[in-house]
Order: structure tokens, then sequence, then C-alpha cells
């Protein structure tokens, strides 16, 4: 604008959103927020004395931005009291000299902005707009436009430029601005993207922060009931973020239903299942805390682990009952499924408790037939052939007789090992039937069969026979027991 002067007010005031154009000077528009008055040559005239006072005032309330006297003779300085009102009310006062088009057209280029300005917004907008508060980042970046900027859940007044906001677990959000034109248009889209961007890493952040101590209790906690011999620095790390490591334990173990549903029912398996392990732990542990104790949460083989940890304690001890009792029913609800069952472990002293109490749980779970459609708490003291088998296989002569009887298949590959005594498990825990073994193992039954009859050759038994069969069934169990309390191989 080459021949425009300042001639009162801010000479930094905001960027006008709009121009315009006032034929006269007593009747101004309700609403001028943002905006760029340009009198008439006429109207600059009639603005003279007391009534450039009135009119200042009245563009001031109305939330102008600068007003503009045009003509060839516009003035070159305005009285004391106009220059007051002005620099009270910050409004620019400027003239234009020269004709009006061409008063209107430099206007419009102001608004519109040039390319100069916009990159100059554009290169500064990553530094300015930095992750902070939704306030604090709206407040950058309307000191970035020159223009207001707010964070609301509906449209203020005046405001006709949205962007939202992403952000999980948080109300629907945008930030608002007066539009803009041309080359003033591109910079306000990116500065509210940016800042939108802004907003949402800084409540990642914050909302990562919180739940760190409780992503480093889980993922510790799997490692020390996973590991054969818990590190030093592991079990250093577990005390630090106030896991009591030391103390006696009880483990409860939810397996994740077949039958969940998640937020997003067309994702993936794999992801539908994390979905439920990451909901299923943080909710589990919510409604555990609700009662007295130290919980804890962790994420192992498709399952939630609740912990409840104590200083001391006596076997038998079965006071959680009550709290596992509320966290299944919420579990059920969460993953919007009917059959929810939980195994508990009983409660052991230290780490090598806390790994023998999880060890229980998923037998306790291993032991007892499903009975699907509701929620089903199983205790392993409860599961009596468990306990007799667990005995019977700690004696050195139980342990030869089942090496023995499987030392075929335990010559194949670990992974094809572990699927074979599976298989054969299950086949004759169900009585040899191939179909219902199939629907247990999510295989189809041509599967099974041909498995079972190459198993039977490798082993050079005769599985009609009774006694095979029962001899073969305790060694199943008794060799999954002994797996219990390592993770199962990936296949």
């Amino acid at each position: 604008m080459r021949s425009w002067r300042v001639l009162a007010g801010p000479t930094d005031r905001s960027q006008p959103g709009r121009v315009v154009v006032q034929e006269d000077a007593t009747v101004l528009p309700a609403d001028a927020g943002d905006a760029m008055l340009l009198l008439t040559t006429a109207a600059s005239h009639d603005a003279a004395g007391y009534k450039l006072d009135i009119l200042l005032r009245r563009a001031a309330t109305a939330g102008a931005c600068a007003v503009v006297l045009t003509g060839q003779d516009a003035p070159s300085r305005v009285p004391s009291s106009a220059a007051h009102i002005a620099a009270q009310g910050g409004l620019t006062v400027l003239a234009a000299d020269g004709p009006l088009t061409s008063a209107v057209l430099d206007a419009a280029a102001a608004v519109a902005g040039d390319a100069q300005t916009a990159l100059r917004v554009l290169r500064d907008a990553p530094e300015i707009l930095t992750p902070g508060r939704p306030s604090s980042v709206a407040d950058a970046c309307a000191r970035l436009l020159g223009q207001p900027v707010t964070v609301a859940t509906s449209t203020p007044p005046g405001a006709v430029r949205v962007t939202p906001i992403p952000s999980a677990g948080q109300p629907d959000r945008c930030l608002f601005t007066a539009t803009g034109n041309g080359y003033r248009s591109t910079v306000v889209d990116v500065a509210l993207a940016l800042a939108a961007g802004a907003i949402t890493r800084a409540e990642a952040l914050h909302d990562w922060e919180e739940r760190a101590p409780v992503r480093s209790s889980a993922a510790l906690l799997a490692e020390l009931i996973l590991s054969a011999e818990p590190a030093s620095a592991t079990l250093t790390a577990a005390r630090r973020v106030g896991v009591p490591v030391d103390g006696w334990h009880q483990v409860a173990r939810f397996p994740v239903p077949s039958d969940i549903q998640t937020p997003q029912s067309d994702a993936t398996d794999v992801t539908q299942q994390w979905q439920a392990l990451e909901l299923g732990s943080q909710s589990a542990l919510a409604v555990a805390r609700e009662d007295r104790g130290t919980w804890h949460a962790a994420q192992i083989e498709g399952a939630v682990l609740i912990i409840h940890s104590r200083h001391a304690g006596t076997a038998g001890d079965r006071a959680i009952e009550p709290t596992v009792h509320r966290v299944a029913a919420h579990l059920a609800t969460v993953w919007r499924t009917a059959e929810v069952r939980v195994g508990i472990g009983s409660l052991r002293e230290g780490v090598a408790g806390l790994k023998a109490s999880a060890a229980e749980a998923r037998a306790a779970l291993a032991g007892q037939r499903r009975r699907s459609g509701h929620v089903e708490v199983i205790w392993f003291d409860d599961v009596g052939l468990q306990r007799v088998l667990r005995d019977w296989y700690m004696s050195k002569s139980a342990q030869d007789a089942v090496s023995e009887l499987l030392a075929p298949l335990e010559r194949l590959s670990p992974p094809r090992a572990h699927e074979a005594v599976r298989t054969l498990g299950t086949w004759l825990e169900e009585g040899g039937s191939a179909v219902a073994t199939a629907a247990r193992l999510y295989l189809h039954r041509n599967t099974v069969h041909y498995r079972i009859t190459q198993i039977e050759r490798i082993l050079d038994v005769d599985l009609a026979d009774p006694d095979t069969r029962l001899a073969l069934s305790l060694a199943c169990r008794a060799r999954q027991l002994q797996t219990l309390s390592a993770p199962e191989p990936r296949f």
C-alpha cells in the first residue's frame, strides 16, 4: 500500500479479515470484527472534527481493526481527541491518497496477503505452534495470524474457518477463526492444521506420561513371569516402579474370548486381539484398584492378568474373590461377550511364588472343561485332578515314564513336538472325536485325522487300546503341566 499513511493508533494491529466500504460515516455494520472500514471520499469529508471522534469510537466498539480515510485531500493528521480514541480502542487510522478504486484494490490485496508474507508466516509456524495446552496453542496461533483464534465445541460468532482437533478420549473440539482470501486463506488453513496437531501431540504425550508407570509395571511383570531366571536389573526396575516383588502374590488370568467385539469391528483379528488386551487390562486394573491392596496388570499370551500383592499372607487365602468377580463382570461388558473365564492361582511368596501363581492360574483354565455362555471363575485349588497330576509328576519315575512314552514325538522339531502333544492330548480328552478336537483347536477335522494317524505311526502304538490311551492321556496332561509356566511356541 504505497500511498497509505498511518495517522493514529497501533502500527502492529492484527491482520484485517475483510474490507467494508463505508459510504456513510454515521452508519456502521453491527459486527465489524476484524474489518477494515474504507470510507469513500464523501464519507471521509463528512468525518471531520467531533464526527471523526464518534466514528472511531463506534468502529472500536464494533471490533473493527482499521479505519481508512480516502481522497486526494485526505488529512495528514487527526485531532488529538481522535488519536486518543484510536489508541485506547486499538484502532489503526490510515489515510489513502489517490482515487477510491486504487484504495479498494490495495485494501483487498492487504487482506489477501502477498506470497512473501505468507511464506514468512508459514516459516515461523512450526517454531511458534509447539505442543501445549489448547488455550496456549490457540493464543500462539492468534499471534501468528494476527487475528483471534478460539478453541470451542460449537461455532462462536463471527468464526467462519473451522479445523477439528483429533484427540482420543476428548470431546469433539475445533479451532475457529475468521477466513481469509488468496494467500491469506492458505496461511490460515495451514496454521490451524499445525495448531490442531500441536494440541493433539501435547495431549497424547500427557496421556502417555500418565500411563507410563502402568505400562512399565505391566512389561516388567510379564518379563518376571515368563523368564526362566529374572535378571537382577529386571527385579530392580520392578521395585522402582512400585511392584512389591518380595511380597506375596496372587494371579488371576482372563483369556480373551473368541467372540470379542471391539470398537473397530472391521479390524483384523490381530488388531482386535490387541485392542481387547489393551482395553481389558486398563479397565480390569481400574476396577481392581477400587478395592484395597496393591494391584497390577499384565498381558501374556492373549490373556489379561491382574496381580494382587501384599506384604504377608497365607496359602489358601481367597480374599480377592469378590474383586475378581467384579472384574470378570466388567470385562464381559468391555469385550461385549457373554463368556468370560478366569483362572486364579494360589497366594504365593516372592518372585518364584509370582511365577507359580501365574502357572496355576493358567493350569486352572486348562484343567477345567469350558462352559460357555456365562462368567466362570476357576480356582486352581478346586481343580483336583490337576493337583494330583502335579504331585504325581514331581516324582522321577513319573517323569521318566512320560519322557519314554512321548520320546518319539519329542525328537521332532520343538514346534512340531508341541503341536503333536497338544493335538494328541485334546483328541484323547474328547474321547477320540475328531470333530470335537477340531472345534477346540480351530482345525479342520481332516487335519485332525491326518495328525492322529501320523502320531500313532510315530509312537508305534495302538490308540484303540484303552490302557494305551490312558497312559498317553496322563503323559500329555503331565507334559502340559511342565510347560505351563513358559510361553507357548509361536508357529
